[in-house]
């Protein structure tokens, strides 16, 4: 996925129109397990230094266990962390807060990173800056962005790749365990599990051979795809 990051990375990188342009979004979309978070994180980490403030949050739309995070909850965090900001307490009613928020990134560009997010939570998470890039993460592929997207569908991985990530993970040559590249599903969390279970067991030729053989989805695939 060098090309993906490198393409990402691009676009997210900061040019000398943007400082006359509105907020724009930069949005991954794909299915659970797909790398939409991994490749994020990695384009924010490089293009970081071109911004004076960067902010990440995980708005947890599909996290059953801890629920969705509310825009509220990240914006008190987010001006609290704010360098200068005058405020000793911070109301918990939205619309101050996205003034607040909006007042305090009117000045400088920021680069924001919105993970696992929704459409409805996205919106009051909007800096005041022209220029400030949004970069978010979805699993859902008609997300209602309002501004300027460039779109980046996150598809599986190829046979090869599959097969280097599986051989990285179990420490097998990518040969022995390219037969398993088809039973991930080509969605890197389940073939990172396949890598994991072969290393667990010290798997042999034999055993990588009858895990291949199976027709049922593998528990990895079932646990990427459920999450």
């Amino acid at each position: 996925r060098t090309r993906l990051l490198e393409d990402i990375t691009a676009t997210i990188t900061p040019g000398p129109a943007d400082a006359r342009r509105p907020p724009r979004f930069v949005a991954l979309t794909g299915t659970a397990g797909i790398g939409k978070t991994a490749l994020a994180l990695a384009a924010v980490h490089r293009v970081a230094p071109e911004f004076l403030m960067v902010r990440w949050v995980d708005m947890r739309t599909w996290d059953h266990a801890a629920g969705p995070r509310s825009p509220v909850s990240a914006l008190r965090s987010w001006c609290a962390s704010v360098p200068g900001n005058p405020l000793t307490h911070l109301p918990n009613d939205l619309d101050q807060l996205i003034e607040i928020w909006r007042g305090l990134t009117s000045r400088t560009p920021v680069l924001l990173g919105v993970d696992n997010a929704h459409s409805e939570q996205i919106p009051p998470l909007i800096p005041g800056a022209p220029g400030s890039v949004i970069v978010v993460t979805s699993r859902d592929r008609e997300l209602e962005l309002p501004g300027p997207v460039r779109w980046y569908p996150i598809p599986p991985l190829g046979a090869e790749a599959a097969a280097e990530l599986i051989a990285a993970r179990s420490g097998q040559p990518r040969e022995r365990v390219a037969v398993l590249a088809r039973r991930g599903g080509g969605i890197p969390l389940a073939l990172r599990s396949l890598g994991d279970v072969i290393a667990a067991h010290d798997a042999d030729q034999e055993m990588i051979a009858d895990m291949a053989a199976s027709t049922a989805p593998t528990d990895a695939v079932r646990r990427a795809t459920s999450l």
